[in-house]
């Protein structure tokens, strides 16, 4: 998948042509397929406030 003109491209094996296209169109996320179809969603639920920033996830090493 490459990021493109803010769409994310997806290609078949990583590197072979193009066969989904993903990116924003207003409110809803839009997925449009080598075959020319196209799905509209739109969001359902929206994320607590208290998880909107990720906190720091693993072990910390401090190395000096």
């Amino acid at each position: 998948m490459i990021w493109q003109d803010k769409k994310l491209n997806f290609h078949l094996f990583g590197w072979g042509p193009e066969v989904v296209r993903r990116y924003r169109e207003g409110a809803q996320l839009v997925w449009e397929y080598a075959d020319g179809s196209k799905t509209h969603m739109d969001r359902i639920c929206d994320l607590p406030e208290s998880e909107k920033i990720p906190l720091p996830r693993g072990p910390r090493f401090k190395i000096f």
